[in-house]
């Protein structure tokens, strides 16, 4: 069976949760953590979460 390896996204995971919770579009998640959408997504289904629909507003209110 083959290791997981950490995700330089687990270390916002738990912003990356808030955000989708809020309904974030996963493209803005994942260009605010400089990465792409189908790694964040696979790091998603790895964790089993899912984005709820709604606010796309939130990553601009996350943006520093």
């Amino acid at each position: 069976m083959r290791e997981e390896r950490a995700s330089k996204l687990d270390e916002h995971a738990e912003d990356i949760s808030e955000l989708l919770a809020q309904g974030a579009l996963q493209k803005d998640i994942a260009n605010l953590y400089r990465t792409t959408p189908s790694n964040l997504n696979e790091w998603m289904r790895r964790r089993g979460l899912k984005r709820q629909r709604g606010n796309a507003q939130a990553v601009a209110e996350k943006s520093p």
